[in-house]
C-alpha cells in the first residue's frame, strides 16, 4: 500500500522543489488553511526549515508574514537495522 498524499507531503515536496511557502501560496495553490500547523509537522519530524519574517504594508499599517525556506529533510528512520529481511 502506497503513502497517502497529505498536506504535510504537499507543502515538503513544494519547499523541496526549491519554492519558498508562505501562507497565502499554501491556500491557494496547496489548500492548505493552517500552514503555520503543517510547518510545525515536518519540523516535529526533523526536517529544518527556515522562517523569513516579511514586513509589508498593509492597507490596514505594516504587518508581517512568514516566508518558508526548506533547509534539509529529517533523517530517515533505520528500521530493522541489523535484521535479514
Amino acid at each position: 500500500m502506497g503513502k497517502r498524499y497529505t498536506q504535510v507531503t504537499a507543502a515538503l515536496e513544494w519547499l523541496k522543489s526549491g519554492k519558498t511557502l508562505t501562507r497565502y501560496e499554501g491556500f491557494m495553490s496547496l489548500r492548505i488553511a493552517d500552514l503555520p500547523k503543517v510547518i510545525g509537522k515536518l519540523r516535529k519530524k526533523g526536517t529544518v526549515i527556515d522562517t523569513e519574517m516579511i514586513s509589508h504594508k498593509g492597507c490596514y499599517g505594516p504587518t508581517q508574514y512568514a516566508k518558508y525556506h526548506f533547509i534539509k529533510e529529517a533523517p530517515e528512520k533505520e528500521e530493522n537495522k541489523g535484521e535479514n529481511v
